[in-house]
């Protein structure tokens, strides 16, 4: 944004140089001024010897501040929104990679409930009254030790799905770019504003992989037991948290019979075996995908690569799949140099 702010203007671009991407040249009543982007961010120049100390050129940097961020809004203006919608019409768009950063959230939660689960979690056991006998004391910490455990191992596995599908949503958009994308036929913000059983039905096809539909439909049971009751406040489409009054016998979930599964109900919604079995279903499909037609846009993602969808990406990628190992390394090997400013 900053670059396109001093081009804007027709300020001089003193080009590349080591560890510096650009700077523009620019004089602010008379004072020699330039900005560059530099391997560790933004920086402003003001020329020492047309300013009397360091509060005056920092009076002046605050004015550069304030002036490229009203020039912001005019270049988006100006500039951006016609440009941006004919690119993205195009399909000539690049999606930041942020499946690491969504990865370790992931981990963190279901790391968090592998602890909380075998006891080792954070909430405390409460003490009971020194008047109590031993074995009553020992007997209800145990009982408290294992009720805390289950409750924030339960915490801690609702954000892990939560945090997984949020993760899946962003890899599938990643595959997106491996696939069969035509921008004529559909937008990448299109793909992304929908809902993830409908990304993942645009990427493989249930009715002829048998496979996929398996994998499909694991990820739906979890995400219909889990993420879309408790993403709701706790109530489910089925309504297997609402309950009817039976006379003489209490209250009774209203749809029981259709839980196949775990026909039962407890104060907390997920324990140690539900955990393992989530894990589980989560890790199979993680190696499935790695390993199928999706093979190469996993590791491109995993290397952090953005997700480029114009034409010209797309092309190089496919006509590299055959050697894609190295063509991968390769690019990461350029991403890092970019990265560092190594020209």
């Amino acid at each position: 944004m900053v670059k396109l702010i001093y081009l804007f203007l027709g300020c001089h671009d003193l080009g590349r140089a080591e560890k510096m991407d650009w700077e523009f040249v620019f004089q602010v009543e008379e004072t020699t001024c330039s900005i560059a982007s530099e391997k560790f961010g933004l920086r402003v120049y003001v020329d020492r010897d047309s300013v009397a100390d360091e509060v005056e050129a920092e009076k002046l940097f605050q004015r550069i501040l304030q002036a490229t961020v009203k020039g912001q809004k005019v270049v988006e203006k100006e500039l951006l929104e016609p440009i941006g919608k004919e690119q993205v019409n195009a399909g000539d768009v690049v999606v930041g990679n942020q499946y690491h950063r969504l990865r370790e959230a992931y981990l963190y939660f279901r790391d968090g409930a592998e602890i909380a689960f075998r006891g080792d979690g954070r909430v405390e056991v409460q003490r009971d009254a020194d008047d109590a006998s031993n074995i009553l004391r020992g007997a209800l910490a145990e009982w408290r030790r294992q009720a805390n455990a289950d409750a924030e191992g339960w915490w801690n596995t609702f954000a892990m799905i939560m945090a997984y599908f949020s993760l899946l949503e962003h890899t599938l958009v990643g595959c997106l770019a491996f696939a069969d994308f035509d921008p004529e036929e559909e937008t990448v913000t299109g793909f992304i504003g929908l809902n993830w059983g409908d990304k993942f039905k645009r990427l493989f096809d249930l009715d002829a992989d048998l496979v996929a539909q398996k994998k499909y439909e694991a990820l739906r049971d979890l995400a219909e037991t889990y993420r879309n009751t408790y993403g709701h406040g706790g109530f489910d489409k089925r309504g297997a948290t609402v309950h009817f009054h039976v006379p003489g016998v209490g209250v009774i979930p209203a749809t029981l019979s259709k839980i196949s599964k775990t026909p039962h109900f407890g104060l907390v919604p997920a324990v140690v075996e539900d955990y393992n079995r989530i894990c589980a279903v989560l890790d199979d499909f993680d190696a499935w995908i790695a390993a199928g037609a999706y093979r190469n846009a996993i590791m491109w993602i995993e290397h952090g690569m953005d997700y480029a969808f114009d034409a010209r990406s797309r092309a190089e990628v496919a006509a590299n799949a055959g050697t894609f190992d190295a063509y991968l390394e390769a690019m990461s090997y350029r991403l890092d140099q970019a990265m560092n400013m190594d020209w």
